[in-house]
């Protein structure tokens, strides 16, 4: 049975409740869009790619947002889902009553939780609404231990959770408290055309703008600039012992954060100025993938990078340390390449061995191009609906 089944046997079955309609209104809760300055992270893309996809006969997405409207609204905007902005301040109690009033003013069938501050707040709010809720998980970020308590105290309120990987699965099993058999691990799905077929200009217009050669070997790293999870900065410390073997070699790093300026004064300190180029916060990451021959994902903690799928859509090796989820999509040797996490010798011969092995960089570029086809934007949300309506079938179940 489809999820378009399910749903359209509740809509006959229950037709004085709204759990039974067609479309289903989803309502996604997420604290922010954006970082400051419009830096656009993970979650945020993730909507962006998903919301737009949804089948409207089966499906009406809605997206919430707790804290103040900010640049990245445009591009959600432009794709014709329009958020509701609630503008409290971090932890406001104020937005809870807000959400309620969402809630009930736009006859919510199902919340899709995202993000720490959401997590709380929703599944308190579907409680009271009498909703089901559903948790999605994408990282492996600590939790302070009072945060830690408030999510394991309203795990029973989770009627079910996605997790972007089996090692974001752990994270919600062990600190998040919520039971096993509710959590589901759904990987990310992309738009793969987008990234395979960039401008025909691409990598000659990016390197042009970056004052490199066409015929220069450059790696690139995409990522919000935190060094604590993304390790750019480990990245840096591993470019003299390239160069040795690579003196040719560009680095280019792509994004903005806190740790930019750090980042920046340890390439000044290593003599590094004409080998590193800051790009900052891009859009056009097609085009940028086009540009490098190979994406490092340097991360200490990752559930599963975005940046991932579309290297391999891209065509582009990568070299990546063993943590988080990166290993359930990188297998060593066929996909890409793993380094032990925090190896920053490993990583510097290992970027090193695939400049200099043409033939291995056509296998990983090959076997990477096979293995993200079944992580298409179209196969995420087709799941996700199933999901909803199994959702909702058992929510209607448990109240008749």
């Amino acid at each position: 049975m489809t999820a378009k089944d399910t749903i359209s046997g509740l809509k006959s079955s229950s037709p004085s409740s709204n759990l039974g309609r067609v479309p289903l209104r989803v309502l996604f809760v997420k604290d922010t869009l954006g970082k400051a300055g419009g830096l656009v992270t993970g979650g945020t893309t993730y909507l962006l790619e998903v919301l737009p996809s949804f089948d409207r006969t089966r499906i009406e997405p809605m997206l919430c947002i707790l804290r103040h409207r900010d640049l990245v609204a445009n591009r959600f905007e432009a794709v014709g889902i329009y958020p509701m902005f609630l503008s409290r301040k971090k932890w406001d109690p104020r937005a809870l009553i807000d959400l309620l009033r969402v809630l009930r003013e736009h006859e919510v069938d199902l919340l899709h939780l995202e993000g720490k501050k959401s997590l709380i707040l929703g599944r308190i709010a579907a409680r009271m609404a009498r909703l089901p809720a559903i948790v999605h998980l994408h990282d492996m970020l600590p939790l302070t231990p009072w945060l830690r308590f408030l999510q394991r105290a309203l795990a029973p309120w989770t009627t079910a959770a996605i997790a972007v990987s089996q090692a974001v699965r752990n994270v919600a099993i062990k600190e998040y408290a919520i039971r096993e058999q509710r959590v589901e691990v759904v990987y990310n799905g992309h738009d793969i055309n987008r990234f395979a077929s960039p401008a025909q200009d691409a990598r000659l217009r990016i390197r042009t703008e970056l004052g490199l050669a066409n015929s220069t070997p450059t790696i690139g790293v995409i990522g919000r600039v935190v060094n604590a999870i993304k390790g750019q900065d480990l990245l840096i410390r591993a470019m003299p012992r390239l160069l040795e073997s690579c003196p040719d070699v560009a680095l280019i790093i792509v994004g903005d954060g806190p740790d930019r300026q750090a980042c920046q004064s340890l390439v000044e300190n290593f003599g590094l100025d004409s080998k590193v180029r800051f790009m900052g916060q891009r859009y056009d990451v097609p085009d940028i993938l086009a540009a490098v021959d190979i994406l490092t994902i340097p991360s200490l903690l990752e559930g599963l990078p975005y940046v991932a799928l579309e290297a391999a859509a891209a065509g582009r090796p990568v070299v990546a340390f063993r943590t988080g989820g990166i290993p359930e999509f990188i297998v060593n040797g066929e996909t890409g390449l793993l380094v032990e996490k925090g190896d920053v010798p490993g990583l510097a011969d290992t970027v090193a061995h695939v400049l200099k092995d043409q033939a291995l960089a056509h296998i990983l570029r090959d076997g990477a191009r096979r293995s993200v086809r079944q992580f298409t934007v179209e196969r995420h949300v087709w799941r996700l609906e199933e999901i909803y309506a199994e959702v909702i079938q058992r929510w209607h179940k448990s109240k008749l």
